[in-house]
């Protein structure tokens, strides 16, 4: 039997009460690992974050205004550092929470303001 760590277990306990499943949060994004050309280009310090390479059409990131291309640096506060780490994040949020995405687009840092939608796999 495998373990769950603690605070695992306290994110999904409500799920499971109320709803008899987990459920994960979506904003509607597949996410690539900056290419090395790019992090030179915009002159991170560090190459941390998460390149957006395609948003679905009708998603939650889609109707906040985010686009392929897009460089996510920060979900509600906490800075991105690679792929795994937006995907975790975003999963850990429930459907209807509001998520604040900064993104670096054309070297501007700009904020946008999501609705998470449930996951459905």
């Amino acid at each position: 039997m495998k373990s769950i760590p603690i605070n695992m277990a306290r994110n999904i306990l409500p799920d499971l009460k109320m709803k008899g499943k987990v459920t994960r949060g979506l904003l509607g994004i597949r996410v690539q690992d900056i290419p090395e050309e790019m992090a030179q280009n915009l002159k991170l310090e560090e190459k941390s974050g998460a390149l957006i390479a395609q948003v679905e059409k009708g998603s939650p990131a889609d109707k906040a205004g985010l686009l392929a291309g897009d460089l996510v640096v920060e979900v509600n506060g906490k800075k991105i550092k690679d792929i795994y780490h937006i995907v975790h994040l975003v999963s850990s949020l429930r459907a209807g929470e509001k998520a604040i995405v900064k993104v670096l687009r054309d070297s501007r840092l700009m904020t946008f303001r999501a609705v998470i939608a449930e996951r459905k796999d």
